[in-house]
């Protein structure tokens, strides 16, 4: 049985499944060539499910930046949140690309989002990132800070929190 790919006409080899359950049949090749990180331990004829642990929206995006066929992703509508999901889903498979893309898009919402952004560069250190965020934090209160941050990095922004 032939799987089709939803973004071309090649058949697809690999199934993924989201944590919302929804399965996106795709290239191993692509993955393969376009990341460093995705989980292809299976054969591809034992046509077994991967269940990944991102959301189906995140992954659609990410999947995008993996298609030789597919126009590259617009990150400029997404919401901090969905950024910040698809960043990090991103960071841990080294989608390149999508890396890239994200940090540039992360760098262009700093006065808008700063504490998200933050939290982002400092997670996956970017520190000309997180230099450029952490300043524009500090009318955040700590609740929100350590919500948004971890507990190592709140430690690390209470530090240089002005008294």
């Amino acid at each position: 049985m032939s799987l089709k790919c939803a973004q071309c006409d090649l058949p697809a080899d690999l199934i993924l499944q989201s944590c919302d359950e929804k399965l996106f049949h795709t290239h191993s090749i692509s993955l393969a060539m376009l990341s460093h990180g995705f989980p292809l331990t299976l054969s591809p004829v034992e046509r077994e499910i991967v269940k990944l642990e991102e959301t189906s929206e995140v992954l659609e995006i990410l999947l995008r930046f993996m298609h030789p066929m597919q126009e590259q992703p617009d990150l400029r509508e997404l919401s901090i949140e969905l950024l910040a999901g698809v960043a990090q889903a991103a960071e841990k498979y080294l989608v390149y690309l999508a890396m890239q893309a994200c940090s540039l898009r992360m760098q262009m919402m700093i006065k808008r989002y700063p504490i998200e952004v933050l939290a982002y560069a400092a997670g996956f250190d970017y520190h000309d990132i997180a230099n450029e965020a952490a300043p524009l934090t500090m009318g955040i209160g700590c609740d929100e800070a350590i919500n948004k941050l971890g507990l190592e990095v709140f430690s690390a922004w209470v530090s240089n929190y002005p008294l």
